[in-house]
């Protein structure tokens, strides 16, 4: 409950098979499970044991793994949710599992681009935006996948493969162009 102004204290979060360690967040911003803080003032440390949701907040073009594009200040991880909604080009040049997904809102639309390969295995939903370059979107079995767009919807080079139940629920626009729906 109290430490020593100066002392080094060693925190290590352990997960389990149910529960794997996420993250810590607060005054300590990591995935890192073991690390050491000097206590120096009052600090605030949440460890995180189940997905968080992660926002792109910078209002700029950027890469998908740059922390600092994102609320909380890291790149997603397995089995996180992530929600895009700024008018910016996001680049996923790696692969990355996602529990829940979701794209555009409103009339605006981002676009991801990149080679990288997203999957969702939880919720998905295209409400905007443009997902191009060679990298491919996955929406696996026993997932869900929805478009409710009010704002066009571009699939330009990119391949989305869906192999769970996928739901166009308005009349807007999708636009292909070199992409590849495989349903």
């Amino acid at each position: 409950t109290a430490y020593t102004n100066g002392q080094v204290v060693n925190l290590t979060a352990t997960g389990s098979a149910a529960f794997p360690f996420h993250a810590w967040t607060g005054d300590v911003v990591t995935r890192k499970n073991a690390i050491t803080v000097t206590m120096t003032t009052n600090m605030t440390l949440f460890a995180h044991f189940l997905p968080f949701t992660f926002t792109w907040t910078n209002t700029i073009n950027g890469d998908w793994n740059v922390g600092s594009n994102w609320r909380p200040s890291l790149a997603p991880g397995s089995n996180e949710n992530v929600v895009i909604v700024n008018p910016v080009t996001v680049t996923l040049n790696r692969d990355v599992d996602l529990l829940n997904l979701t794209f555009g809102g409103g009339n605006i639309g981002p676009e991801l681009t990149g080679t990288g390969r997203l999957t969702v295995a939880g919720t998905g939903t295209w409400l905007g935006g443009t997902m191009s370059g060679s990298g491919a979107t996955v929406v696996l079995p026993g997932a869900s996948f929805a478009t409710g767009n009010t704002a066009p919807i571009a699939l330009v080079g990119r391949t989305f493969e869906n192999a769970a139940t996928t739901v166009w629920s308005s009349g807007g626009n999708v636009r292909v162009n070199g992409g590849v729906f495989t349903n």
